[in-house]
């Protein structure tokens, strides 16, 4: 889930017009991958193997308010999920 999401939030933080939605993207996307580093060190440390696979990405419709929506919908995932 941590690994959809950051490449979500990249991909999306680099297709968008370099406004404030766009600059906030790519803090959540560095956000997201500070998760994924937090949670691989966790799992290893409890003696767990790193697992990279993701499902095919969907990045939301290509527009603005479509990648908002996707990132949007990644998050209440996420909050279900925690």
């Amino acid at each position: 889930m941590e690994i959809e999401a950051s490449m979500v939030y990249v991909r999306n933080a680099f297709l968008m017009k370099d406004c404030v939605p766009s600059r906030l993207t790519e803090a959540i996307a560095i956000d997201e991958m500070r998760h994924m580093n937090w949670l691989g060190d966790l799992i290893v440390k409890k003696g767990g193997v790193l697992v990279m696979e993701h499902k095919e990405l969907d990045f939301g419709s290509e527009d603005l308010k479509g990648y908002l929506q996707k990132q949007y919908d990644l998050e209440n995932d996420a909050v279900k999920r925690y």
